[in-house]
């Protein structure tokens, strides 16, 4: 059992340590360890942990749920699987993280990362994503697109407009320079009773609203039509007030439940033809 503090495992579920490799870097596990203030040995430990319990529940649900496995019949034909996004993408238990397992003939590529907005998503689009050539592609950012700085009067950190740019960008780019199909998923909501007295973020002065969740969400709904992609609207799943259980402390991040839900989302869109 790896001797870790919670803030170290915090850390490692969301993979601070790969923010670097949008810069073209391979972070090993020993300079991870190195990122993170810990032994190579625990880190590896807990990352093992994490990998096998994701296993067994992936596994789990595929046996258990019909959607799943009308899921994993539909996307076993594609070879290269990529998801990219934020903090929500990376998290060590996400819904792109269960895919793996679930699709052992797949290379599944998870490239989110933690911080990121869609303006990080259209660059490394054109400089590192359509050089993967994927046969298919989850695209979820906007949760730190929409953060606020300066308090709920300040303006998100990227625009309505210019997120509905980006995210037409980086559609388009894989519609034209690529085959890949595309999933389309929103932001989704945040716990605001637990988000908005976070001393954490009230120290560096920055606020959420749902309401610009929900926005962002429906210019991504928009782009879907336009687009003909496949839409995955995780703002109504989890709703305008959601059920705190399904996040982690910091009311911001879905944990491992919440996945599961955003999972068994994703499957359900099977049955919608767009």
């Amino acid at each position: 059992m790896p001797n870790l503090s919670d803030e170290t495992k915090f850390l490692i579920d969301f993979n601070v340590q790969d923010v670097a490799v949008a810069l073209g870097f391979n972070i090993s596990a020993s300079a991870g360890a190195v990122i993170l203030d810990t032994s190579e040995a625990d880190f590896v430990a807990y990352i093992n942990e994490a990998n096998q319990t994701v296993t067994e529940v992936a596994t789990r649900l595929l046996s258990t749920d019909e959607s799943i496995g009308a899921m994993v019949n539909n996307l076993s034909q594609y070879k290269r699987i990529l998801a990219i996004g934020d903090s929500i993408t990376t998290y060590r238990y996400s819904y792109a993280r269960m895919l793996a397992p679930l699709l052992p003939q797949a290379e599944v590529i998870n490239h989110g990362y933690s911080g990121y907005t869609s303006n990080h998503g259209l660059e490394l689009t054109h400089t590192r994503f359509l050089g993967l050539q994927p046969d298919l592609v989850f695209i979820k950012y906007g949760v730190n697109d929409c953060k606020r700085f300066s308090g709920a009067n300040g303006r998100t950190l990227v625009s309505a407009d210019d997120y509905r740019g980006n995210i037409s960008g980086i559609i388009n780019a894989f519609q034209q320079y690529s085959d890949a199909k595309i999933f389309l998923l929103t932001p989704t909501p945040i716990v605001s009773e637990i988000v908005d007295p976070n001393e954490d973020f009230k120290a560096v002065y920055m606020h959420w609203q749902n309401r610009d969740i929900k926005q962002f969400s429906e210019i991504v709904r928009e782009l879907s039509d336009e687009f003909q992609t496949k839409f995955v609207d995780l703002y109504s799943t989890l709703g305008d007030d959601p059920d705190a259980s399904l996040y982690l402390a910091d009311g911001l991040h879905p944990n491992f439940a919440g996945h599961q839900k955003i999972l068994k989302t994703i499957a359900l869109s099977f049955q919608i033809t767009s």
